[in-house]
């Protein structure tokens, strides 16, 4: 009998240690103000830079034409004079998706890459903070009119975690920013970037 009371003792620790560790996240989460998801309505709209007198050089045009047409999610593009190129689409925060585009292009260029272009609802081309777009409103409209204790959880990158039903806040939470972890440890795989799964209050 002494190994069956090893095992559970075993079996135990390892029950606590997780139960452990989703609350210290969960309170970590609670103890900072929850950030805002903005979700807005305006048409998304790609707007053109020219930094340093950098414009979308001739070589990446179709490139950029496809990227441009082919989504309607926030992402940029960034180029290099050299004709490298760099693009992200589907992220919930422009600073990043810029700052990424731009590593993307460098990975590729020994001359510096800039931001061209940026894709984001129209209006929210420079909004620091998260957003969500036109895209996304009957999805989260849907999440909302559920019942029950409910969460949704977002990374920067544009990775989402939405759980409802729950017989808690703190196991709706749980389970909204697990979702979020594993869809980023895919997008993570895919080459986007690592970011922060947090939880988030919606505003339309």
């Amino acid at each position: 009998m002494y190994w069956y009371r090893r095992l559970e003792l075993v079996v135990l620790t390892c029950i606590l240690t997780a139960v452990f560790a989703a609350m210290s996240s969960i309170l970590l989460h609670a103890a900072s103000p929850t950030p805002r998801l903005l979700v807005v309505a305006a048409p998304t709209t790609v707007l053109r830079y020219s930094a340093d007198g950098m414009t979308v050089p001739y070589k990446t045009q179709k490139v950029f034409d496809d990227w441009a047409d082919g989504h309607d999610h926030m992402g940029a593009f960034a180029a290099s004079a050299g004709g490298a190129w760099g693009r992200t689409t589907g992220f919930a925060d422009i600073g990043v998706a810029r700052d990424h585009a731009v590593a993307l292009c460098q990975k590729h260029s020994k001359t510096p890459c800039y931001v061209v272009a940026t894709m984001a609802p129209e209006g929210y081309h420079a909004y620091t903070g998260l957003v969500a777009s036109s895209a996304f409103k009957v999805e989260l409209l849907r999440y909302m009119s559920q019942e029950q204790f409910r969460a949704l959880a977002v990374s920067s990158s544009g990775d989402w975690g939405r759980a409802w039903g729950y017989a808690s806040p703190a196991l709706a939470a749980a389970e909204a920013l697990k979702r979020c972890q594993v869809a980023q440890l895919e997008s993570t795989a895919r080459g986007q970037p690592k970011t922060v799964c947090q939880l988030v209050r919606l505003t339309f």
